[in-house]
């Protein structure tokens, strides 16, 4: 994206402005200060007369741009380049080396960038006080563990007997955390172990299950979409997993179900094979070691 010099110059001097500061008295003025400020007024009048007329002459342009609209993509381009050559052959605005306009925005860039690099220091000092507060405390931190180091030692040697009774402790205590180290991965091979079977009997449930619906779908006249078929699964295989945890529960373990869900073909199935109890809408896995 190129950037306009005229813009760019016009920024310069609405930072100029904007950094004069409030009016001073006029009889503390130097004849150096008046001077400069008379001149420097003189510069920024002829830069606002030169943007001015360069809006103008852009003006101009426009409209006779817009005057040629029957101009095709080649033409305006041939066209563009010409201007370019042209413009590039003279500039249009050449600021003098004593420039007070370019001086005078150096000059308050200068103060601008002083004043952060001021900050920073600041900041960084104010850092160094935290990071020298925080070392001196670690060093009493340190300090500290020393000397508690020295106490600790003191009163070892003060107490051998019960520093050999610790030491026997501990030596007694290390085939103990083998045991238990071993019971402990025995403990977990049996729970993985106990998981697998549990999925492989879900799976071969869920095999029973499917093979049932559709079986029994196969003999209706109309058949389920796959949809409604896969909700019927879903449902009865969670209706085994509900009857199968409540009968572990020491508290209730009669399953209420719903009337007319798809649950219930599952349940005529279960009830002519003598698996379940049933009590009103409520059903309960049969537990031959369940006094009823």
């Amino acid at each position: 994206m190129e950037i306009d010099p005229q813009t760019v110059r016009k920024d310069k001097v609405r930072d100029l402005l904007r950094n004069l500061g409030p009016p001073v008295d006029q009889s503390s003025r130097t004849a150096a200060q008046e001077t400069y400020i008379r001149r420097l007024r003189g510069d920024i009048e002829r830069t606002k007369t030169f943007l001015r007329q360069a809006k103008e002459a852009n003006v101009q342009l426009q409209d006779e741009t817009a005057a040629n609209s029957t101009w095709d993509h080649y033409t305006c381009q041939q066209a563009h380049l010409i201007s370019l050559y042209e413009a590039y052959k003279k500039l249009p605005y050449m600021a003098m080396k004593n420039d007070l306009i370019g001086i005078a925005t150096a000059a308050s860039l200068t103060k601008k960038a002083v004043y952060e690099q001021r900050q920073t220091s600041k900041q960084i000092e104010d850092d160094n006080i935290e990071i020298e507060r925080a070392n001196v405390q670690q060093t009493q931190l340190l300090a500290d563990y020393k000397e508690i180091d020295e106490l600790l030692k003191q009163r070892i040697q003060a107490h051998p007997e019960r520093m050999d009774k610790l030491r026997a402790k501990l030596r007694q205590s290390q085939p103990l955390d083998m045991e238990l180290e071993l019971k402990l991965e025995s403990v977990q091979n049996a729970t993985a172990s106990m998981k697998a079977v549990e999925e492989r009997m879900y799976q071969h449930v869920r095999r029973v299950v499917t093979k049932l619906y559709a079986l029994q779908d196969w003999e209706n006249a109309s058949v389920m979409d796959e949809q409604t078929f896969k909700t019927s699964i879903m449902l009865a295989l969670s209706l085994i997993v509900t009857l199968v945890t409540s009968l572990l529960s020491p508290q209730e373990k009669w399953v209420a179900v719903p009337t007319g869900g798809p649950e219930e073909k599952l349940l005529l199935v279960m009830i002519r094979n003598n698996l379940v109890v049933v009590r009103g809408n409520e059903v309960r896995l049969r537990d031959y070691g369940f006094d009823e």
